[in-house]
């Protein structure tokens, strides 16, 4: 242990933060005691440092004290970015919210119904706010977005909405996922013609060359998905991607070289690097030439996270090769991730930022390894196996996500590879070339013939690839407990492969297998009862193991029941219509609808549900029942939700409203 810690303290160091920076993910505490217990571990580091170095080595005596502090202030940090983000009226109820100001950021893919955008508020209700906003604007509207102006609107009911909830334990979380985006609420600007101008912020260089870039390459490319595929890599306009296509890149196992991350820096950073060349006697005017248009860049898609993540560490190795120092690959990912997210922490929860470093850390812990295994010398021959080897080293590390995440595998990722890369790499290098044309209004149309010609034949790899089935694998159960386990069986691969001991592959195979037990354990143990809604009709789940029974609809979506296998690891099969009455845990729950408004229940209930707007006298049931909670369906009208939650106010009772979305756990035995 002390050799580690002598020989990687910053790896310890920054590993410490980004854990401080978890745990303000997953945990709320109050911020003062971190930073008292922060101050006192620093405190205890600095004396140990100064009073007893000379009797002991300074990293067993000051390194625990010291990976505590920094563990304890990057949890605070994290804490007070994610209090920073929900200033103003985050949780102020929609009536308490009567005017937003707010800038619009970006324009998202939109839905049957709504165009959506991210956008930031400048002012909510007249005070200042920079919370972020998921706007929903109607698609039939003549809306045409400015992203230099700043509306007013004034929201009525229903317009100002919280971040939704997961439909049932296992379904995605959107709300979670808008969050990780730095977005605190929804603003449903139902009516765009009462959205008033306040005023124009100036335009914004680089908003304006991406517009620029668009419309010029829309006036010069021909085919629709080539305009998709360009804006995609070179400005990381994904939103716009035909479904068909992105599913093509996706089973094909090349959906990455659509996201601007690595790749495209890299091939970028070379690219300049070699343009800017005559200037390296002035190393100065060399760098700031070079990296002022890599960070140019970065602002011109968007600031991504993968793009972020990608400047910022080929920021620092061209630093490291202009200073002629060796830096280590790891040190440069860890300190490009602690930068990373002290400018934006909720980007730890970011899936695109854990796939993007995964990936690279993978890429530095397996490429070496496989380049001793065999290379050869041949200059073409060299080219092609770096592309295996890097492509392989890539996904020795990223399956593990790959399966926890999107619940698929695609082994065609060699052939894709080896087939797409290049062809991409010479779309880069002259779409890079053109965009200051582009920019400037020109069309180029000649060079823009010779991209439609490399993706044309880009397009038809990639679909042949994709017809290839067998080798995809799909619908695949994981956990996290999973994924634990896996990342400790590759960490004991790498071990073993690099010193040739098998005790390091023995305990990957222990813990993966420990993992694989309880994980098995806990899936046949659990049971419990949830109340959802499918459709705006309420969805009673039991669960018992690894099998799960629904009342309610006669059939579900092929998402609902699918994420319960993925994500639950259970079957799901529709057992009856909901009934009247049931238990669940030592609760009795009683159901009002229309077909039982006029039935006298003459026991007791410890709740009801109200479904299908009955027409009760919810205060004498309240009465004669001696129901504790109230459970509010989407399928009622809205005039009676009110009326309902004003009767639970009075009457003290529970009210869980599950109109917005989301479930009640009615009884779980994890």
């Amino acid at each position: 242990m002390a050799a580690f810690l002598r020989r990687y303290p910053a790896a310890w160091l920054a590993a410490a933060w980004l854990g401080g920076l978890v745990a303000a993910r997953f945990w709320e505490v109050e911020v003062k005691f971190l930073l008292v217990l922060g101050a006192l571990a620093w405190g205890i580091a600095w004396t140990v440092y100064r009073l007893a170095y000379r009797r002991f080595s300074w990293d067993i005596g000051v390194m625990p004290p010291l990976l505590t502090g920094v563990f304890l202030t990057g949890w605070a940090y994290g804490l007070l970015r994610q209090i920073s983000a929900s200033s103003g009226d985050a949780s102020a109820p929609d009536k308490a919210v009567v005017e937003v100001a707010f800038r619009l950021e970006k324009e998202l893919r939109p839905t049957r119904t709504y165009r959506r955008f991210y956008a930031r508020a400048r002012e909510i209700n007249g005070r200042p706010s920079d919370m972020g906003l998921a706007v929903r604007i109607p698609k039939d509207s003549a809306f045409s977005p400015d992203f230099e102006a700043v509306y007013v609107y004034h929201p009525r009911p229903g317009d100002w909405q919280a971040l939704p909830p997961a439909a049932h334990p296992y379904a995605f979380d959107y709300g979670g996922y808008l969050k990780s985006k730095g977005m605190e609420r929804r603003l449903r600007v139902k009516n765009p013609s009462l959205l008033n101008l306040r005023s124009r912020e100036g335009a914004r260089i680089f908003s304006s060359l991406r517009r620029k870039i668009r419309s010029t390459l829309a006036r010069t490319v021909r085919d629709t998905l080539h305009f998709q595929l360009l804006t995609a890599l070179l400005l990381g306009e994904r939103q716009w991607l035909d479904p068909d296509l992105k599913k093509a890149f996706t089973r094909a196992g090349v959906m990455h070289v659509l996201a601007i991350s690595g790749l495209h820096i890299g091939i970028l950073l070379f690219f300049l690097r070699a343009v800017f060349s005559p200037l390296k006697r002035r190393k100065w005017l060399y760098n700031l030439a070079v990296l002022s248009l890599l960070w140019g860049y970065a602002a011109l898609t968007g600031f991504s996270p993968s793009v972020v993540r990608a400047v910022v560490m080929f920021t620092l190795f061209q630093l490291a090769w202009e200073l002629e120092r060796e830096v280590s690959s790891a040190y440069v990912l860890l300190l490009a991730a602690w930068l990373i997210l002290i400018w934006s922490p909720a980007w730890i929860a970011d899936t695109g930022f854990l796939l993007s470093f995964t990936a690279v850390a993978s890429i530095l812990a397996f490429y070496p390894l496989l380049r001793k295994w065999w290379y050869p010398r041949g200059r073409a021959a060299r080219y092609v196996i770096d592309l295996i080897y890097v492509s392989v080293a890539a996904q020795l590390g990223l399956w593990p996500l790959l399966l926890l995440f999107f619940h698929r595998l695609s082994f065609g990722f060699l052939l894709a590879n080896v087939a797409v890369i290049p062809l991409i790499t010479l779309v880069l290098v002259i779409g890079f070339a053109l965009l200051p044309l582009w920019a400037a209004g020109v069309k180029a149309e000649w060079a823009v013939r010779i991209l439609e010609k490399l993706l044309d034949f880009t397009l038809a790899v990639i679909r042949r690839l994709a017809d290839m089935d067998f080798l995809v694998l799909d619908r695949i159960y994981f956990s996290p407990l999973l994924a634990a386990g896996a990342f400790a069986l590759m960490w004991g691969v790498k071990k073993w492969w690099e010193s040739g001991r098998g005790k390091y592959v023995l305990l990957g195979i222990w813990v993966a297998s420990a993992a694989f037990l309880i994980d098995y354990t806990l899936r046949h143990r659990a049971s419990g009862v949830w109340l959802t809604s499918a459709g705006y009709r309420p969805v009673l789940v039991v669960r018992e193991g690894t099998a799960a029974r629904w009342y309610g609809p006669e059939e579900l979506s092929e998402y609902f029941l699918q994420s319960w296998y993925h994500t639950g690891g259970t079957r799901l099969r529709r057992a009856d219509t909901l009934p009247g009455v049931f238990r669940a845990g030592n609760r009795t729950y009683l159901v009002l609808s229309r077909s039982l408004a006029d039935t006298l229940w003459e026991g007791r209930a410890d709740a009801l549900i109200l479904t299908g707007s009955p027409k009760i006298h919810l205060d004498k049931w309240i009465a004669r029942t001696g129901a504790k909670q109230i459970f509010v369906m989407p399928d009622n009208y809205r005039y009676l939700r009110r009326l309902w939650e004003a009767t639970a106010r009075r009457r003290g009772v529970s009210y869980v409203d599950l109109s917005n979305g989301g479930y009640a756990e009615l009884d779980r035995n994890p």
